[in-house]
């Protein structure tokens, strides 16, 4: 397997063969991570400065940058679940005080950090009111459903994986990925949805196109014989 490219003009095999027994292997290791700072980050936001209004793009370089340096200061190998402590860490450094007390810095990991990578068309779902008040229904659920619910609810208590800081909009959330942040939609169509219709040779539809097949099984089963209506209820509104 080739070597991991981590830097426009280094690899991960280069990383590796530094000594930090040796000085000049220090220097090198500086090199490499100065070209992946530009390479990966600084000079697309030089780009970007090129074009008006282009401050929203570099400001969330700017985080994702502010991350990683702190993550190469901390000697932090594995990031996930660290962007709250990443992010205020970096901001406590003296060149940022005394404008970014601890409150101001909690402020800008919610909502300039969080606010500016978690818009946009990512695949995450939205969180919100519905349209109509009578949008909002109550489902009843079989015994065994509410069963395996509850275990899930028990085993999520037991085993805590949702960061409340980083991703608040998942606290309440039924299911959540293993790293505890929302189920995001396009991982979930392309990385399982996608694979099962095709491994069970069924028509490449969306994923939204099931609610039809809930109100045709439940239909095939008698639950619409004396509630007609609610096939229109699934068919348009599950």
């Amino acid at each position: 397997m080739d070597a991991l490219r981590i830097s426009p003009r280094y690899t991960s095999s280069d990383w590796q063969r530094l000594d930090s027994g040796n000085p000049k292997d220090w220097t090198k290791a500086v090199e490499i991570v100065r070209d992946r700072l530009n390479g990966r980050f600084l000079r697309f936001a030089s780009d970007c400065l090129k074009v008006r209004d282009s401050g929203f793009v570099v400001l969330a370089i700017d985080c994702l940058l502010a991350e990683t340096i702190q993550q190469f200061k901390d000697g932090v190998t594995d990031g996930r679940n660290r962007s709250a402590e990443m992010i205020t860490r970096f901001l406590e450094g003296l060149q940022f005080q005394p404008d970014f007390n601890a409150d101001s810095r909690k402020a800008f990991y919610l909502d300039i950090r969080c606010g500016l990578l978690h818009q946009g068309p990512t695949g995450q779902w939205e969180y919100g009111e519905t349209k109509r008040a009578g949008s909002r229904r109550i489902i009843r659920l079989q015994n065994w459903i509410i069963a395996k619910l509850k275990d899930l609810k028990r085993h999520q208590e037991e085993n805590p994986v949702v960061d409340p800081e980083e991703w608040p909009e998942a606290v309440d959330l039924v299911f959540v990925t293993e790293f505890g942040r929302p189920v995001n939609a396009n991982s979930l169509v392309y990385k399982h949805f996608k694979p099962i219709l095709k491994k069970a040779g069924l028509p490449n539809i969306r994923l939204y196109d099931l609610r039809h097949t809930a109100a045709t099984l439940a239909l095939s089963v008698g639950v619409f014989l004396f509630f007609p209506k609610l096939i229109l209820i699934f068919a348009y509104h599950l």
